[in-house]
């Protein structure tokens, strides 16, 4: 972590774990960051960072793999970001974050003046 006012390195850590543990290391990463920066996280916010879900890691990579087209701003990628969030979201129907940025890239084909393909969504469960 750097402060950005002075590029002073305040703090820094080295995480290795198993990409299927994804969503456990973002918790452990963000608890260690409001540790560091001393914010205080309300006991409801500290269960939220303890819940453990598992995501699939085909569902995973999809929506890695979709999030990064979907930063782009070309017809091309963002009909590829849609599909392979889609794909995310077939995956595993309770994946929060892939509906998020499906929803994110469709919307930016349609302010684009895209016509988005006729798929329908998967409910969540």
């Amino acid at each position: 972590m750097i402060r950005a006012s002075d590029d002073r390195h305040l703090w820094a850590e080295k995480y290795e774990r198993s990409v299927d543990d994804n969503l456990k290391l973002q918790s452990e990463v963000a608890e260690a960051i409001a540790s560091q920066i001393q914010a205080r996280i309300a006991p409801q916010e500290h269960a939220v960072l303890r819940r453990r879900r598992r995501v699939s890691q085909q569902a995973f990579e999809a929506y890695v793999e979709g999030s990064y087209f979907g930063s782009k701003t070309s017809e091309e990628s963002l009909n590829k970001s849609v599909a392979l969030l889609r794909k995310a979201v077939e995956l595993d129907p309770d994946y929060g974050q892939a509906y998020a940025s499906l929803s994110h890239s469709s919307y930016v084909l349609g302010m684009l003046g895209c016509v988005l393909p006729v798929m329908p969504i998967p409910p969540p469960k």
